[in-house]
């Protein structure tokens, strides 16, 4: 792809303020998901303060694309150490277990393809900084396409190093024919859906109630911890919110995000007793669901993820949302509850240098060995 027009210009060390002031312009241009918001970004960029460098594309002399680029050092094989850059992350698991998805560079729908190209080109001539390789975390397909057609240009290594679905309920889809959402469902999990709310009605009338006021907000997402945490605990695994990291980032962000309307916790009541605290983002008509907070305290007849994100639902498909995006994994509630799936991928781009192109033999090597058939 031609990018003659293109240029890619690297700043670090920026003020905060002077990079805020970019990220809206362009997030007011785009399309872009609430994880490449300045919501998101500003926050990450504030509690972690990571060490970024700042991308940013022009186009006939005109911002049209940004991301951050975070520096790290990977092994080869955990031997042969090599620098690295990672997209809108810091590089840090510990750090990164908030989950960017939905990610890229921060760029209108129509300039995606060039952009990345760019960008491309850049890292091949070592123009992004020091860096054998450059890593970005959970693509959506176009992006992904655009960047493995743009390294195959650049004769650079490309791989995608995981995979994962995503479902979601296509709102809009359901009111342009006319579809109750429950309706949309199969038979079994409507029956389910039906009798557990049949179940929560003998405790008092079901409620869903947003968030009013940021303090309440704080006090939603408060609880929604706790029973996060209680839930993991019988299964023997860790919350993420057993994380003073993550803790933190989420309570900035709602702190500063709630008078948006981005940040909606949601609570769904029966009576006294609550079913299940959701915690969303809402941009561009698309409903993210994150995280959430279920009460397993009755039988397992009561379906408490299930009645909670139903009831959810039908609120936002009455008040007009677009998409209610599940986000990653295959969980079978995100199978059950859904109208659509798509995937998301982590990407790899190295350059040609002889050791990743014996890792690469290697690899198809046992990848063929592994299946025969194929």
């Amino acid at each position: 792809m031609n990018t003659d027009n293109w240029k890619v210009v690297i700043t670090r060390n920026e003020p905060l303020s002077s990079i805020e002031t970019d990220w809206i312009r362009i997030e007011r241009e785009s399309d872009c998901s609430f994880f490449l918001s300045w919501g998101w970004i500003g926050t990450w960029l504030c509690v972690f303060q990571p060490s970024v460098s700042i991308v940013r594309l022009y186009c006939h002399q005109e911002l049209v694309g940004i991301g951050a680029l975070s520096p790290v050092q990977k092994r080869q094989f955990g031997i042969r150490p090599y620098p690295a850059q990672v997209l809108n992350e810091t590089g840090d698991p510990t750090l990164d277990l908030v989950t960017l998805e939905h990610n890229g560079l921060l760029v209108s729908t129509e300039n995606q393809a060039p952009a990345y190209s760019a960008l491309v080109k850049a890292f091949r001539q070592n123009e992004l900084g020091s860096g054998d390789e450059l890593l970005m975390s959970w693509m959506g397909e176009e992006a992904t396409v655009a960047l493995e057609d743009a390294s195959a240009e650049a004769g650079l290594l490309f791989r995608k190093t995981n995979t994962l679905p995503y479902f979601s309920v296509s709102l809009e889809n359901l009111r342009r024919n006319n579809t109750d959402y429950l309706n949309s469902l199969s038979r079994n999990t409507r029956s389910q859906i039906r009798r557990s709310i049949r179940r929560y009605r003998k405790h008092g009338d079901l409620n869903v109630q947003v968030a009013p006021s940021g303090t309440e907000a704080l006090e939603y997402l408060h609880e929604l911890t706790e029973l996060n945490k209680a839930t993991w605990r019988r299964r023997n695994s860790p919350s993420a919110f057993e994380a003073k990291e993550f803790r933190a980032f989420h309570h900035a962000l709602v702190s500063e995000r709630f008078s948006s309307g981005q940040i909606q916790l949601v609570k769904v009541t029966a009576g006294s007793h609550t079913v299940g605290i959701l915690y969303n983002f809402h941009l561009g008509g698309t409903v993210y669901h994150y995280q959430s907070g279920l009460n397993y305290e009755l039988d397992g007849h009561f379906k408490p993820g299930l009645t909670a994100h139903a009831l959810a639902i039908e609120r936002y498909l009455y008040n007009g949302a677009r998409v209610y995006d599940f986000l990653l994994g295959d969980q079978q509630f995100k199978r059950s509850l859904s109208t659509d799936q798509a995937s998301l991928h982590c990407v790899s781009i190295r350059q040609a240098h002889t050791a990743f192109r014996l890792e690469r033999l290697v690899r198809a090597a046992t990848a063929s060995l592994l299946n025969p058939a194929n």
